[in-house]
């Protein structure tokens, strides 16, 4: 005799027997529970930020989320898996955005050999680093301000102390000449320290 959970039809079962049954396999409840999600997990997506990654992109990460969600869910924690699911498509999604924002806002001249010689006006203010649009929209003002924030964070935790105080400095667009003056250093320190930066931040960020 067939037990009483596939004695129901798949529109009848609860999430959590769904993923039951996707566990032992059941590609039939894998497929219902692509489906019944996909909506849910496109409404989240589908006001993705416009320009910046494609929509259906992040549709589709916020789905492999999804099939995360039915290997790793345990029910014995007491979470509904629906809430389980979502709060994987949710981190998932923001890391998506967070790595494009930095990626993205990572100027394609500064991607070159780290043994390269670079001068004041190649690498220009560290504030190169973000992202320059004009007249930029909300939303990517919103990511512009994002990434500033995640590379600021990442200065202070990766940088030295005089590095930081560089990096702080070039954000201002502070001239290589007016570094040197307000830290009390020589011109060519303040290279070495922007090479340093170059190196360190670049590593981190690509």
């Amino acid at each position: 005799m067939d037990s009483p959970i596939l004695e129901k039809s798949y529109l009848d079962m609860e999430d959590n027997e769904l993923v039951l049954l996707a566990k032992e396999g059941d590609e039939a409840a894998i497929d219902f529970l692509y489906k019944r999600y996909a909506p849910i997990v496109r409404n989240k997506t589908r006001n993705s930020l416009n320009g910046f990654i494609d929509r259906e992109d992040l549709f589709q990460e916020g789905m492999i989320a999804i099939f995360d969600a039915m290997d790793t869910f345990n029910a014995e924690i007491g979470c509904p898996f629906k809430a389980y699911a979502l709060t994987l498509v949710e981190n998932r999604v923001i890391n998506v955005l967070k790595t494009l924002s930095l990626k993205r806002c990572v100027p394609q001249n500064l991607i070159i050999s780290l043994s390269q010689n670079i001068t004041d006006e190649e690498i220009g203010p560290l504030q190169e680093f973000l992202c320059d649009e004009k007249n930029p929209s909300p939303e990517y003002k919103y990511i512009e301000d994002e990434s500033t924030r995640l590379i600021c964070g990442l200065a202070k935790e990766k940088l030295s102390k005089l590095e930081h105080k560089v990096f702080c400095l070039f954000i201002e667009k502070r001239s290589y000449e007016e570094i040197a003056f307000e830290l009390g250093i020589d011109k060519k320190s303040v290279d070495n320290a922007v090479q340093r930066i170059r190196i360190k931040m670049l590593r981190e960020i690509i």
